[in-house]
């Protein structure tokens, strides 16, 4: 059979071997017209594959290959060096699998036969040098390969791999559908597929063939890559992979190919091909059915549609992957290898921020903008005035909260005054601390704070309620404040402790203290303490309790952390439901409820209803306060983000303008050096970005990030967060060694500040790699 005889039969089988046996006959019929022996010889291939389905079958095809002849020897109850034949498990185009036994270590094992004898000693070095590298492959969620080598029987040389044996494995479709895994479990799993996947293409090895009969998944739920039987090597020592040219011909399965890899032309074929692949895969995984509609279709319009056609939406089928999940199946199948994910480590870190409700690297980077603003270590010229800041701030707290207490119960008045000298003696007494002239060197707002705390014990021991309201206004949201959260929690800890035993847990006292204590744990990542104490307090409390609002909207949020969205939902619904009942519409409680659903829409993926809420927090927030308040510019910023991120007709024009009003409010209440103001300027960079107007969002982008370090210095986590939108946008506009060190700069702050494993830390050193190596060349 001529060369291109053989890829018209390969064509044709690849697609008649993925349709129901209905529908076999008509396609044949259509693929091969009047030509009998074509139809004869597909037919043939097909019957050798259905005569033992199942384990580790190879439906790809070779071309003959002058190398090999035929081999029709019986081999079951045979022996192939140290493996007892037992049975057949599969059969396929290049070769037979079965069942057997090897001898020592005593173990079954998968044992693939080729379908040819080799003759020529190029023939089996190239066999021998495939069989080094996929040795090489050592992963648990790939199928090991025990050993490789050849066996003669009746004067043939019978080449053969020992693989590990799976027993009892199903498809990673069929494995999800019978234990109905959820959408969370789905994307796990593939998650392991992509870290196996990519182990082989660190090595050279290009799969070729990535389909859901290609992933096995055994009864634990561990799924392995099988078959690398029409796997490309690239490594560079073997010399002899590859020789052959196979241009022309469609390797791999057609609803699983790739665009470039339905034009036949290996050159255009590298590991971006098994990404494709892996979209095809999540995409059947989530939703139930493949991305293009080609059953029935030709074999060349199948491939026009793959090539030229876009997938439909997983969304249209499966609504509630509407978000990040969606964004990254359908990066995973852009038609330009150059759009798609470029590793499948890239597409494993996207999968694993959706998990963890992280940003994912497929969408603009998002700025997690949160009331507490991080605080920097300040120069020594600023340290005094922001610590007699906070003390002012810490001291009218303190004294308008005993103000009013005083209203309230008269018999109490003498010692609520002493408890307000108290804290304001203590805070004051810092003062002389702070003054650098005093202890002869200059003095940070860390060490401020830390003294504070350490002297706590011996100036307000003998009183408990003093000693609580001081460690929350210094030790608590100084520090969470600075971002030290396990000292933040420590102090917070310690006052509710206090509080507990003086009012009961009940108390009014405590309740408020237990919600801004658990935003502070949800905050941090202890979502099962903040479960945990916000379910306990509100069995405690009465229905009409007026804090019952604030811990069901605390318990929505946790659960929002938790991606327990239809968890979470109903709990800020009661919220919203009662606030508006209480205090009705145009009140900053029900805004605050909106604002909580807004932020469940986010991180549901749900950025229409996100702008909608926003739009009526925005419409509240203005009637409350006029224009000329903090609140209302923040709203406008989220509210321009997600307009960004939603980009339909008219909003980024939209989105351009309410950041350009915050601009214009901004300074008259913070000033012109504010973190908002730097926040704020970086959104409007990003929008014009979006927008195409690259010169204005450049300036903007330097403008903010200079704001930044000269607001909080050079070696800040929010450099760090600027310097990964700018660097997005500088790589996209081709700015390469700007980006490059730009990259290295925030790369240093975040190991610096949270270590080399840091989730961020490795996002922006995956960045950088790709700056260094777009191609993906080096290990």
């Amino acid at each position: 059979m001529s060369g291109d005889r053989w890829d018209r039969v390969e064509s044709i089988y690849h697609a008649a071997l993925d349709r129901e046996p209905a529908d076999r006959l008509r396609f044949l019929e259509q693929a091969c017209g009047s030509d009998c022996a074509l139809r004869c010889e597909v037919e043939a291939v097909l019957k050798s594959h259905e005569s033992a389905p199942g384990f580790l079958q190879t439906p790809v095809l070779s071309a003959p290959n002058d190398d090999f002849e035929p081999l029709s020897l019986e081999l079951t109850g045979r022996r192939i060096g140290r493996y007892l034949i037992e049975r057949v498990i599969a059969s396929g185009g290049m070769g037979v699998v079965y069942l057997a036994q090897q001898e020592e270590p005593r173990r079954p094992v998968a044992l693939k036969v080729m379908r040819g004898g080799i003759k020529s000693r190029s023939a089996l070095r190239r066999f021998q040098d495939e069989s080094q590298i996929l040795a090489r492959l050592r992963h648990p969620n790939i199928a090991q390969v025990h050993e490789a080598g050849t066996h003669t029987a009746d004067s043939v040389d019978v080449p053969y791999f020992a693989m590990e044996y799976i027993p009892d494995a199903r498809t990673i479709i069929e494995f999800a559908r019978e234990k109905q895994l959820s959408i969370r479990d789905r994307v796990l799993l593939l998650v392991k597929v992509c870290d196996a996947l990519h182990h082989g293409h660190q090595r050279g090895i290009i799969h070729r063939d990535i389909k859901p009969g290609n992933i096995l998944v055994d009864q634990a739920g561990v799924p392995r890559i099988i078959d690398f039987g029409v796997a490309r090597v690239t490594s560079p020592d073997v010399s002899t992979i590859n020789t052959k040219t196979d241009v022309g011909m469609l390797i791999g399965t057609l609803q699983y190919m790739s665009p470039e890899q339905c034009d036949g032309d290996p050159a255009d074929i590298d590991t971006r091909s098994d990404i494709y692949a892996l979209g095809v895969v999540l995409y059947e995984l989530l939703c139930g059915e493949l991305p293009y509609a080609v059953s029935g279709a030709s074999i060349a319009s199948a491939a026009r549609i793959i090539r030229e056609e876009s997938p439909t939406r997983p969304s249209a089928l499966t609504p509630s992957l509407k978000g990040d999940l969606e964004t990254i199946t359908l990066k995973a199948l852009q038609k330009d290898p150059a759009a798609r994910y470029q590793s499948a480590d890239e597409l494993a870190r996207d999968l694993r921020a959706f998990l963890d409700c992280r940003p994912i690297e497929a969408r603009p980077p998002s700025l997690a903008y949160h009331a507490r603003k991080m605080a920097a270590r300040h120069k020594p010229a600023t340290a005094l005035a922001t610590l007699v800041l906070l003390l002012l701030v810490a001291f009218g707290v303190t004294t308008t909260i005993q103000a009013q207490r005083i209203l309230a119960e008269r018999d109490r008045a003498s010692r609520e005054a002493i408890k307000a000298n108290r804290a304001s003696a203590f805070l004051q007494s810092l003062l002389s601390y702070a003054n650098p002239k005093n202890v002869g060197h200059d003095i940070t707002m860390r060490e401020v704070v830390d003294r504070a705390v350490e002297d706590i014990p011996d100036a307000l021991g003998d009183d408990p309620e003093v000693e609580a309201d001081v460690r929350e206004a210094i030790g608590g949201s100084a520090y969470w404040a600075s971002g030290r959260l396990a000292d933040a929690k420590k102090q917070l800890a310690i006052a509710l402790e206090i509080r507990q035993a003086l009012f009961g847990d009940a108390s009014d006292e405590v309740v408020p203290r237990v919600v801004n204590y658990c935003d502070l744990l949800r905050f941090k990542g202890d979502w099962d303490e903040a479960e945990a104490l916000l379910s306990n307090t509100l069995k405690l409390i009465d229905d009409d309790s007026p804090f019952r609002p604030d811990l069901l909207e605390g318990l929505g949020k946790v659960y929002t952390a938790r991606c327990a969205y239809a968890t979470a939902e109903p709990y800020l619904l009661e919220a919203l439901a009662i606030r508006r009942d209480r205090y009705g519409e145009v009140h900053a409680d029900t805004a605050k409820s909106l604002d909580s659903l807004a932020e469940l829409a986010q991180v549901r993926g749900d950025i229409p209803t996100r702008v909608e809420l926003l739009e009526q927090v925005l419409a509240i927030r203005l009637e409350l306060h006029g224009r000329q308040h903090l609140d209302v510019t923040e709203t406008m910023g989220y509210l321009a983000l997600a307009m960004t991120r939603r980009a339909g007709s008219g909003d980024l024009a939209e989105s351009e303008r309410l950041l350009r009003e915050a601009l214009v409010i901004l300074p008259g209440l913070v000033g012109d050096e504010h973190l908002d103001v730097a926040w704020i300027t970086r959104r409007l960079a990003a929008t014009l970005a979006a927008r195409g107007e690259d010169d204005e969002a450049y300036r903007l982008f330097h403008e903010a990030l200079d704001m930044i370090r000269r607001t909080l210095g050079d070696n800040h986590h929010e450099v760090a967060n600027t310097i990964d939108a700018m660097s997005s946008f500088l790589i996209t506009r081709g700015h390469m060694d700007e980006a490059e060190r730009l990259l290295r700069e925030g790369i240093a702050i975040r190991s610096a500040i949270f270590g080399e494993d840091y989730a961020q830390t490795r996002y922006l050193a995956g960045v950088l790699a790709d700056v260094l190596d777009p191609e993906g060349h080096l290990p």
